[in-house]
């Protein structure tokens, strides 16, 4: 890249950067992108910002031997900024299904790679001018032997991502056949069009990667230039369709803003989601799907879905079953008779696995040991009562 990185092709991207930067604004400002997966999203299009940034200093060719040489910190940011790219695309896509627990032991797994990355270089002293592939056979064995580590896992271990990136698309659209839950059409574009580009992006890396050894020099800044322009043409086609939903969802916030009553309609509509759990206790009846409990409330399937999406921060699945564990704690505190999948059953449960998982999940622990601890709990009130 750098015979190539000059002029109009800084300019693209660094232009692209600011892109990124704007669209990650963007959604955090916006007040309808306040889920969890808005947020990781915005900060992968801060993560593609440094990564464009970090390319930037490190191939122009006046930085090299300027004031940047020696910045460890650069390369450092940049392995970091790669290495976190897939297990960020892979938390927005998981989370458009299901909030994650950003504090669980799986998420930290994912951090590993990035973290142990950037810690390398800064332990090995990798500077700008280390980076340079030009500059490796004077390095030391041992940090030759670092630097080509963290290029061939920055290099691959995308493409492990966006098979998960995959896996967890097909889990959202099984999810949507099945009633369950329901995304707005927009989030489902977002979708498509987030794990198409990185992959199509990953791809071209991955490829031009293991061809690098069988190329001139030539070829090689060439496809390196390419793999830029194809994360150009991905920021700037999501900066096109935010562009394009943006004014349709301002439009339609200044259609109801001019409807007096448009607020107190949400409210009416929301006392009726409230109702038909506390009072009608829809939640218990296991073949409950969005379509019947719509009908039930006098909603429309897609804006019942937006409701609780919007209000309560889960889709309807997660809705639904967030109060159907609350009634098995219920019936595990106060009836001792019934058995564990008893409880499941009587609470709307009908997949002892989907209870299992979700109870695990919402409680931290499982329901056997809820009742254990319960009953220990009401053990040792009992001699201070008497």
């Amino acid at each position: 890249m750098s015979q190539f990185l000059f002029n109009i092709h800084e300019v693209v991207l660094f232009i692209t950067a600011m892109e990124a930067l704007f669209l990650a604004s963007g959604i955090l400002l916006i007040p309808r992108y306040r889920l969890q997966s808005h947020w990781l999203l915005a900060g992968l299009l801060v993560l593609v910002a440094i990564i464009l940034a970090a390319t930037l200093i490190i191939w122009h060719r006046s930085l090299q031997i300027g004031r940047f040489s020696d910045s460890i910190s650069i390369p450092a940011l940049l392995t970091f900024s790669l290495l976190l790219q897939g297990p960020l695309l892979y938390g927005v896509m998981a989370s458009f299904t299901q909030p994650l627990m950003l504090t669980s032991w799986r998420v930290a797994l994912h951090l590993a790679p990035a973290l142990l990355g950037a810690s390398l270089i800064g332990l090995m002293g990798v500077t700008v001018a280390d980076w340079l592939p030009w500059n490796w056979q004077h390095l030391p064995e041992s940090k030759q032997q670092i630097i080509l580590l963290i290029w061939a896992a920055f290099k691959c271990s995308p493409l492990i991502y966006a098979v998960l990136c995959c896996a967890a698309e097909y889990r959202l659209r099984c999810q949507l056949r099945q009633h369950y839950a329901s995304l707005p059409l927009l989030e489902l574009r977002w979708a498509e069009l987030l794990l198409g580009g990185f992959t199509l992006h990953w791809l071209w890396v991955f490829i031009a990667y293991w061809l690098s050894g069988y190329v001139s020099g030539t070829v090689n800044d060439m496809m390196g230039l390419i793999s830029n322009y194809v994360t150009v043409l991905l920021i700037n086609a999501l900066f096109v369709f935010a562009l394009f939903s943006g004014r349709k969802a301002l439009m339609l916030s200044d259609a109801g803003s001019q409807r007096g009553d448009a607020i107190n309609q949400v409210e009416k509509k929301l006392a009726r989601i409230a109702r038909a759990i506390s009072i009608d206790k829809l939640h218990l009846d296991p073949h409950i799907n969005l379509e019947r409990f719509a009908e039930l409330c006098n909603i429309k399937p897609r804006e019942l879905s937006s409701l609780v999406n919007s209000h309560h921060h889960k889709n309807f699945f997660e809705f639904v079953n967030y109060y159907r564990v609350e009634e098995v704690k219920r019936l595990l505190e106060t009836d001792y008779g019934m058995t564990i999948l008893e409880t499941a059953l009587a609470a709307g449960f009908n997949s002892q696995s989907a209870f299992q998982r979700f109870f695990k999940r919402l409680v931290g622990m499982t329901p056997s040991e809820y009742r254990r601890r319960h009953r220990a709990d009401i053990a040792k009130l009992e001699p201070s009562i008497q």
